[in-house]
């Protein structure tokens, strides 16, 4: 996924780190992968995972400090290339409008042309 937002973005996101959760790592591993980047960090972080519920979502929760170590739950390229363009932002004002944003990026166009951003809509 950050492939991608650097293909969009054309550059080289700063203060991204990135764990490659494979079946091959432990739940040790996983901890200590998280750990290691919540502990060293010299400032406040969001913490993005695919799925809310799994495994790795379930250790970072472990690592959540309101206000300083945020978890987004269910992130996509939209939300990661915001949180890229906006991480200057406090970090609760960045998980606020990465919640919106996102949202806001998933979009349904049908073949009559129409474009739905909200299904209540």
């Amino acid at each position: 996924m950050l492939s991608a937002a650097q293909h969009v973005l054309g550059r080289k996101p700063d203060n991204i780190k990135v764990i490659e959760i494979t079946d091959a790592l432990s739940t040790e591993q996983i901890d200590s992968m998280i750990s290691g980047i919540v502990k060293t960090r010299n400032h406040d972080l969001v913490i993005l995972a695919d799925l809310f519920g799994s495994t790795h979502a379930n250790i970072a929760r472990r690592y959540i400090d309101p206000g300083h170590v945020e978890l987004i739950g269910g992130y996509n390229l939209p939300m990661l290339i915001r949180a890229i363009n906006y991480q200057q932002l406090p970090v609760l004002e960045l998980v606020s409008k990465l919640m919106v944003l996102a949202h806001e990026g998933i979009i349904h166009a049908s073949h009559h042309g129409d474009i739905k951003q909200d299904a209540r809509s």
